[in-house]
C-alpha cells in the first residue's frame, strides 16, 4: 500500500470524531496528520441536572511519514511525543486522562533493535499524585512495505485501527 493511500484511509477514519489538521508546524515539527478529540463524561444522581462529578478525557494523534526510519529517528520522535506532553495537556481539577498516539508511517521495513525499541517504550506522567489525572505515550510504527503494526503496550489497544488495509 502507498503511503499516500494509507494516509487518506486513516484521515477517513479519524473524520467521524476527531478535529484534523493536515501538514502543521507544532513544537517546530511539521506533522502530516493531527487529530484531536476531547471528550467530557459525568456521573448524575438521579436526573442529569444533578451532577455528581465532571471527567475530562482527550487524545491527541500524531501522525508522521517517513521513507526509511531507523533507530535514532524513532528515539527522537519519542522525546518530540514528550515534549508535546507539556503543550498539549492542560491538567486541572477534572482532568481526567490525555493520551498521545504517535503514529510513524514507514514505507520500508525497519530493523530489529528499533522494532525492540518500539516494544519496549513507556511514558505515563501524574499529575499532582493522579488527583489532577496523567497522560500517557502510545508509540506506534506502521511499515507499509509488509502491512504490518508494531506498537508498544499502551498502543496495542489501538492496534486493530492502523493496520494497512482499504476501507
Amino acid at each position: 500500500m502507498k503511503a499516500n493511500i494509507y494516509m487518506g484511509n486513516l484521515f477517513a477514519k479519524y473524520d467521524k470524531n476527531f478535529n484534523i489538521s493536515q501538514n502543521i508546524n507544532i513544537c517546530d515539527k511539521k506533522i502530516s496528520l493531527f487529530a484531536e478529540y476531547k471528550g467530557i463524561g459525568a456521573r448524575t444522581f438521579i436526573t442529569q441536572k444533578d451532577i455528581i462529578d465532571k471527567y475530562e478525557f482527550n487524545e491527541y494523534c500524531v501522525v508522521n511519514e517517513y521513507n526509511t526510519i531507523n533507530m535514532e529517528g524513532v528515539v527522537e520522535y519519542s522525546e518530540y511525543l514528550k515534549t508535546l506532553i507539556n503543550t498539549l495537556v492542560k491538567p486541572h481539577r477534572e482532568h481526567k486522562s490525555s493520551t498521545i498516539t504517535g503514529v510513524i508511517v514507514c514505507n520500508t521495513a525497519i530493523d530489529k533493535s528499533t522494532e525492540n525499541f518500539i516494544k519496549k517504550f513507556k511514558f505515563n506522567k501524574p499529575y499532582k499524585l493522579y488527583f489532577h489525572g496523567w497522560s500517557d505515550i502510545r508509540l506506534l510504527l506502521v511499515d507499509l512495505s509488509n502491512n504490518l503494526v508494531i506498537s508498544n503496550k499502551q498502543g496495542k489497544k489501538v492496534k486493530k485501527v492502523y493496520i494497512p488495509t482499504s476501507l
